[in-house]
């Protein structure tokens, strides 16, 4: 398993190299309309990350304090607008309000609905969740979330 997370570490910086290598980003920032900030969120925890908590075990969510925080600093310097509001904008060439940002939750956690939408309320801020339909109705993790649990696994019998 850790060959593979080694792979695939050294693949994501190699690409990250070859993108801004060959300017492509500059191209894609070009292409892309570069006046509209997406932030992407995974979840947000109170549990802290540790072995033996499969909910945050890659540290991919963020801590509410920490996630009311950025919100706190997105909310000073940026216009949060929805994702509909900016599509829109974008497909009918309207004019997207100065310094626009989109929050977004990718995977649908849970957390997403118990923590992350209390301090969205707080800020007065909206956000879009993308959900994982094949999880919806069923107790099947997700495939990282099994990924997860075998790296946990693995890492409790070579420590232990």
């Amino acid at each position: 398993m850790g060959q593979l997370l080694t792979l695939y570490r050294t693949i994501l910086k190699l690409a990250g190299q070859l993108l801004i290598r060959s300017n492509l980003d500059k191209f894609l920032l070009y292409v892309m309309n570069p006046k509209l900030t997406i932030f992407m969120y995974h979840g947000v925890t109170r549990t802290p990350r540790k072995y033996g908590v499969v909910a945050n075990f890659d540290g991919k969510h963020v801590f509410f304090k920490t996630f009311d925080k950025q919100l706190q600093y997105i909310n000073s310097r940026f216009k949060v607008i929805s994702l509909n509001r900016a599509l829109g904008c974008v497909i009918n060439r309207r004019k997207l309000p100065k310094n626009a940002a989109v929050l977004t939750f990718d995977d649908g956690y849970a957390n997403n609905y118990t923590n992350a939408l209390l301090i969205l309320k707080k800020n007065n801020l909206t956000g879009t969740i993308f959900l994982m339909t094949e999880c919806i109705g069923n107790k099947i993790p997700t495939w990282p979330d099994i990924v997860e649990i075998i790296v946990l696994r693995q890492k409790k019998i070579n420590y232990h």
